[in-house]
């Protein structure tokens, strides 16, 4: 009686066990705009022009992110947040800009320096007149006024 009562209770035990993160141990994108204004842009420290774009949704598995000009894919593995800071935005390109890619699962991050505007699977991305005035995508910008409230 007491190994069958062992055995159930190894097995139960066995039942809770994490075996990954479900969507909530995400990173939202909250805490990718945290990410990028306190540790990559720094707005207090920076001695130039910057205005950065954040997507609304999460890119997955198997998502493309390319420069609008090069063959520099960055296939995505996991589920990740992407922002691009354009370091110049008045320039008319090419000019130094930054592709972040941050872990949704793991907050880590990582920067890769490009001339150009991003692609998301073969589209343009944060280029349209919509999408530059959109302040929902752009997280930061010393260029963009705000609307009032």
């Amino acid at each position: 009686m007491k190994t069958s009562s062992f055995f159930t209770i190894l097995l139960l035990s066995c039942l809770f066990i994490p075996t990954g993160f479900s969507q909530n141990d995400l990173l939202t994108r909250e805490d990718a705009t945290r990410i990028i204004l306190q540790e990559i842009i720094v707005p207090a420290t920076s001695n130039h022009t910057i205005t950065a774009f954040l997507v609304k949704t999460l890119l997955q598995p198997g998502d493309i992110i390319a420069p609008f000009y090069g063959d520099l894919n960055h296939e995505m593995q996991e589920p990740a947040w992407f922002a691009w800071i354009n370091d110049d935005p008045l320039a008319l390109f090419a000019h130094p800009t930054r592709y972040v890619f941050i872990g949704a699962r793991t907050g880590d991050v990582e920067i890769v320096e490009h001339a150009w505007w991003p692609k998301l699977n073969g589209e343009s991305l944060f280029m349209s007149e919509a999408e530059m005035m959109d302040l929902e995508l752009i997280i930061y910008s010393d260029v963009h006024l705000k609307k009032s409230k």
